[in-house]
């Protein structure tokens, strides 16, 4: 049975779960959302972000050595997604342009 450790807030949850493989071997997996959302209605010409959330994938391995070296390796993969409006109102012209933006990144921290 898998115990998570859950961290949470109003709008942001991450998880964390370490494990041991072997003697000399542990494995961490971590997940973590935040959403963010307008809950209130934007007045017209305001420009800004209406809404969007962060995720993140990690994985982190650790193997120790009978010297007292270890070796340490991570991987984390991040999504960023932001929704936003703006609009431009002068004289005859009134126009909204939205955006639906998405990022993705994936590395060794």
């Amino acid at each position: 049975m898998l115990n998570w450790e859950i961290i949470h807030s109003n709008d942001m949850m991450a998880l964390r779960k370490s494990m041991t493989l072997t003697e000399y071997q542990n494995l961490s997996l971590e997940y973590g959302i935040a959403v963010w959302m307008v809950m209130v209605q934007i007045p017209q010409g305001d420009n800004g972000c209406t809404g969007g959330y962060s995720q993140f994938f990690g994985l982190k391995h650790q193997m120790a050595f009978d010297n007292g070296m270890s070796w340490n390796n991570a991987l984390r993969y991040d999504v960023h997604n932001l929704d936003s409006s703006r609009s431009i109102a002068y004289g005859d012209v009134n126009k909204t342009a939205d955006a639906n933006v998405k990022t993705a990144v994936s590395g060794i921290p």
